[in-house]
């Protein structure tokens, strides 16, 4: 089967989405839930980290205040890890705190992946479909009120899919309901 040629449209739109990971309001929103921790590494331990996580503050889209308490967490890590501060942010959604990027199984291969997404609140394609270029862009760039910080990592993680990738299913079937209505 051949592929299905990419309109210009369709590549302007992937290349405004790839630019708008580096517009200025994401990192607003990832300051506002930035939790600095101290990661311990236990030598008589080699597959486990010991993460200290202090009582911390953070300021989520919706204006509300999450308050992050004082707590140590131990996990696995798959190769020795330094003794060191290190920056782990709150997803908006779940209140789970996630690294940046982090090491995780897939398909039994262990790979870095981005753990986080700066996610519209209001979706930038309308479940009624395409609008306009201007729409388009308000929608895009939106200040960092139209932003939260959601967990994205890959496949499930303790049996639970991360709250980026619910939410885009949930956003695509209202958009596919919409579509099988109106035709």
């Amino acid at each position: 089967m051949a592929k299905k040629q990419k309109t210009l449209h369709d590549f302007l739109i992937q290349k405004i989405r790839s630019a708008s990971q580096k517009w200025p309001e994401t990192y607003k929103i990832k300051d506002r839930v930035r939790v600095e921790v101290r990661v311990e590494y236990d030598k008589s331990r080699p597959d486990q980290i010991m993460i200290h996580v202090p009582h911390t503050i953070c300021r989520l889209a919706s204006g509300e205040k999450h308050i992050v308490l004082e707590q140590t967490i131990v996990r696995s890590c798959h190769k020795p890890a330094q003794n060191r501060n290190r920056v782990m942010y709150l997803c908006e959604d779940c209140k789970r705190l996630f690294f940046e990027r982090d090491w995780v199984s897939v398909k039994g291969v262990m790979k870095e992946k981005i753990m986080i997404a700066a996610d519209h609140i209001e979706p930038v394609i309308a479940v009624t479909g395409w609008v306009d270029w201007n729409t388009f862009f308000a929608r895009m760039f939106p200040g960092d009120s139209g932003l939260q910080l959601l967990c994205n990592y890959p496949g499930e993680m303790g049996g639970v899919i991360s709250c980026h990738s619910k939410k885009t299913k949930e956003e695509n079937a209202q958009r596919k309901e919409y579509r099988k209505k109106n035709k």
